[in-house]
C-alpha cells in the first residue's frame, strides 16, 4: 500500500512539473483573448479532432526538441519514466509557443490515465519504474537530519516509554482493587 501511495506520489509530481513547465512557457493565460484566439484556432481543433497514430517513447523521437532546451530534461523524464506522451498529433512539441486550454487538458487527461494504470496493474505491482530509489532515500534521511530528526533517536525513545509502560503493567497486575491476600499463621 505504501509502495502504490509512493508511485502514485511520483505521477502526480510529474503532471505537477507538466503543468509548470506549461506555464512558465509563455502560458495564454497571460495574453489577451484576441490574441490567444487568433494564434490557435486551428490547433485546438486539430487536438480534439486527430488521433495520435502512435505513441512516442523517447523525446530524440520528437523533431523540434533539442537537448539544448530548458524543458527537455523535464520532457525526457515525463515521456521515458511515465509513458506520457505530451506531444501534438503531428509529432511535434512547439515547447515555445503558447499551451492552449485544449492541449493542457489533452496532456493532464493522458497524464491521469496513465496514473490509472499504475494503479490499477494487473499483479498489484505497479509498472512505474523508479531507478533513483536509494537516491530518493539517501535525500529523505538528509533531509531528516538537517530537520534534526532521527529515526534512531526516536526509537530509542518509543523503546523507553514502552518499557516503563509494560513496568505499570506488572505492577499493576500484581496489586489491583480484587486482589486477595493469604494470611499465613
Amino acid at each position: 500500500m505504501v509502495k502504490k501511495n509512493r508511485n502514485l506520489l511520483l505521477v502526480v509530481a510529474a503532471l505537477m512539473l507538466m503543468v509548470a513547465v506549461l506555464l512558465l512557457s509563455n502560458n495564454q493565460a497571460y495574453t489577451s483573448e484576441i490574441i490567444s484566439d487568433k494564434l490557435h484556432t486551428s490547433t485546438v481543433r486539430d487536438i480534439s479532432l486527430n488521433q495520435k497514430t502512435s505513441q512516442i517513447i523517447s523525446v530524440t523521437e520528437i523533431p523540434d526538441v533539442s537537448p539544448d532546451d530548458y524543458f527537455y530534461e523535464a520532457l525526457r523524464k515525463i515521456i521515458e519514466n511515465y509513458k506520457v506522451d505530451v506531444t501534438l498529433p503531428d509529432g511535434n512539441f512547439r515547447g515555445n509557443q503558447f499551451a492552449t486550454r485544449g492541449q493542457f487538458i489533452q496532456w493532464l487527461r493522458d497524464g491521469l490515465d496513465r496514473s490509472l494504470e499504475v494503479i490499477a496493474s494487473v499483479d498489484g505491482e505497479p509498472i512505474l519504474l523508479v531507478d533513483n530509489l536509494e537516491e530518493i532515500t539517501a535525500a529523505m534521511v538528509e533531509d531528516n537530519l538537517a530537520l534534526g530528526l532521527s529515526f534512531e533517536e526516536e526509537l530509542s525513545q518509543i523503546k523507553v516509554r514502552l518499557e516503563e509502560l509494560e513496568s505499570k503493567a506488572i505492577s499493576n497486575k500484581r496489586l489491583t482493587a480484587n486482589s486477595k491476600f493469604k494470611i499465613q499463621n
